[in-house]
């Protein structure tokens, strides 16, 4: 899935403590860059992938949401994920965990398709990147 730099992220590393000191102390806040001797510089996204080992290639994930349309909403959910959440489960465009998980206790034998099992994949990715990458209060 592309995760493997972040899950590494909390293995304990060698850190050059002088050099994240430097570093610290070129960084200025107001333009996000950091201001070195010879000129400015910048993270960007090949910094990221590199980095991190994060793919930054395909669209970007803008958080854009095109219609408040429940309907379309629910037919997304049917399509990428196999299922369409509960009222209860489903308010203001947002899932509840627990509709997600209640989904990956669905036994899968090996009659099924192949499509089943990526939207089964895609289930367990909005479960670690929600519950555990980036968890919030709400649930």
């Amino acid at each position: 899935m592309g995760f493997g730099g972040i899950l590494r992220c909390g293995q304990p590393k060698d850190i050059g403590h002088n050099l994240i000191t430097a570093l610290i102390a070129r960084w200025r806040l107001e333009t996000h860059t950091f201001h070195f001797p010879v000129s400015e510089a910048t993270v960007t996204l090949e910094d990221v992938e590199a980095l991190w080992g994060l793919k930054v290639d395909g669209d970007a994930l803008t958080g854009y949401i095109p219609t408040k349309d429940v309907n379309y909403w629910k037919q997304i959910s049917l399509d990428y994920l196999g299922f369409i959440p509960d009222v209860v489960d489903f308010k203001e465009m947002v899932w509840k965990q627990t509709s997600l998980s209640n989904q990956l206790r669905i036994e899968l034998s090996d009659e099924h398709d192949q499509y089943i099992y990526v939207q089964r994949a895609r289930v367990y990715c909005l479960l670690l990147l929600g519950g555990l990458m980036i968890p919030n209060a709400s649930g």
